[in-house]
């Protein structure tokens, strides 16, 4: 289950089932529809839900909690988090954000928020959150002074509206998380170790795929959504690639010293929480 609408962020889910890439693995994949209202690490644990893309933010909430969760793979290899301002709002950097109106699209996002302010010696006292999701409409208005986003979405979605805007990024100041992890149950793996390897291997083939074939991964796109423009998403897709694919590591892999950096800094088991080897297989077949 993704963990936000239909977008180019999933890309490579969406390729592996549009061209049959899970059929040939032996799965019958069903990729759910985002719903604010489900609890995906919930769902994992319990066995309603076989995997789920989540945010590190809450991967790291989950276990945190008790949840015996682990991450199988990073498809973003740097943090794709931005706030975007217009550019008559005087607003260039954090420090700047004391006093302003910054959309809140739910636990996670606060958490970002809270983290980009810490860096500009502010607290979220310091701001005025307003709940929202999906629609820019109030960013447009000028109701919201500050839009959060991942780089290839509200950003083009704001570029396309002929607004004229400006691009903070998170990454910028120190929030440097891996995110879109593809996590599942410790149990899912216990049980079927055969079926986390193949629904990985064949996640992988599609990103690989997805990102070789642009266009294909297109047309996959508006199929699955109608209301997406071939513009927005070939915009949104040219966008994304830097954040998954920096040429340092393969697509989806992540890097142990860093992952062990940032668990550590969350008080978790760094090494207990990560299960790469069944991406570490896709890529390098002679590892068993």
């Amino acid at each position: 289950m993704p963990n936000w609408f239909i977008d180019t962020e999933f890309a490579g889910y969406y390729f592996a089932k549009h061209y049959g890439i899970y059929n040939e693995y032996n799965l019958d994949a069903e990729i759910l529809n985002f719903d604010y209202s489900y609890d995906a690490p919930a769902s994992l644990s319990l066995g309603k839900l076989d995997f789920a893309v989540m945010s590190t933010s809450k991967f790291v909430t989950s276990c945190q909690m008790g949840g015996d969760l682990v991450a199988l793979l990073a498809i973003f290899q740097y943090e794709p988090s931005v706030f975007i301002v217009k550019n008559n709002s005087g607003i260039v950097k954090p420090e700047d954000f004391k006093g302003k109106r910054i959309v809140r699209k739910n636990d996670d996002w606060e958490k970002t928020i809270e983290r980009i302010l810490s860096t500009a010696g502010l607290t979220l006292g310091d701001v005025i959150l307003v709940p929202g999701g999906k629609d820019i409409s109030p960013f447009e208005t000028g109701d919201v002074d500050i839009w959060c986003g991942y780089a290839q979405d509200e950003p083009v979605e704001v570029e396309l509206a002929g607004i004229s805007a400006s691009i903070i990024y998170a990454y910028d100041y120190g929030v440097t998380d891996y995110q879109g992890l593809l996590v599942t149950s410790r149990e899912m793996i216990d049980r079927e170790p055969h079926v986390v390897e193949a629904f990985v291997s064949a996640s992988l083939r599609g990103w690989g795929e997805a990102i070789k074939n642009p266009e294909a991964t297109i047309q996959a796109m508006q199929d699955l959504d109608t209301t997406m423009t071939i513009t927005y998403l070939r915009k949104s897709f040219n966008k994304i690639i830097p954040f998954i694919h920096g040429g340092e590591m393969p697509v989806g892999l992540v890097d142990l010293n860093r992952w062990h950096k940032l668990m550590i800094e969350n008080n978790l088991p760094a090494e207990d929480i990560l299960r790469q080897e069944f991406a570490e297989r896709f890529y390098y077949p002679e590892i068993q």
